[in-house]
């Protein structure tokens, strides 16, 4: 008879003092096609320091173009709105850009791992 020990491990709290509140980091990862989720996605404003962050361009297949470092979720909000308005321009032209379903901002989370911070999509521009 073989007996199996199940353990689990209790998450990580770190104390944010940007969110200014204890942020709890789950264990497991979050669910493709969306990405490894930042503990605080969807609680940052619009103006919090991200340090680096990245903002890319993604279509509905998953296939991605980095856009440009970001500072903030206000500065990535004006650079996805100018990137997108390029690549309408492109297309008038007859060219063949990308179409992007969304711009996503990442930043490094409490693990130094780049996490998704916000998405930002193109009909609300």
């Amino acid at each position: 008879m073989t007996t199996t020990k199940t353990t689990t491990r209790k998450p990580k709290t770190y104390r944010s003092a940007t969110l200014k509140r204890a942020v709890t980091i789950p264990d497991s990862e979050p669910a493709a096609p969306r990405g490894r989720l930042h503990p605080a996605f969807g609680t940052l404003g619009r103006d919090v320091d991200l340090a680096v962050g990245i903002l890319d361009a993604e279509d509905a297949s998953g296939a991605y173009e980095v856009v440009e470092p970001v500072s903030t979720i206000s500065e990535a909000i004006e650079i996805a709105g100018q990137d997108f308005a390029r690549r309408l321009k492109d297309l008038d032209r007859g060219g063949e850009p990308m179409c992007p379903e969304t711009y996503k901002v990442w930043s490094r989370d409490y693990d130094g791992r780049y996490a998704l911070v916000s998405e930002i999509f193109p009909a609300n521009l």
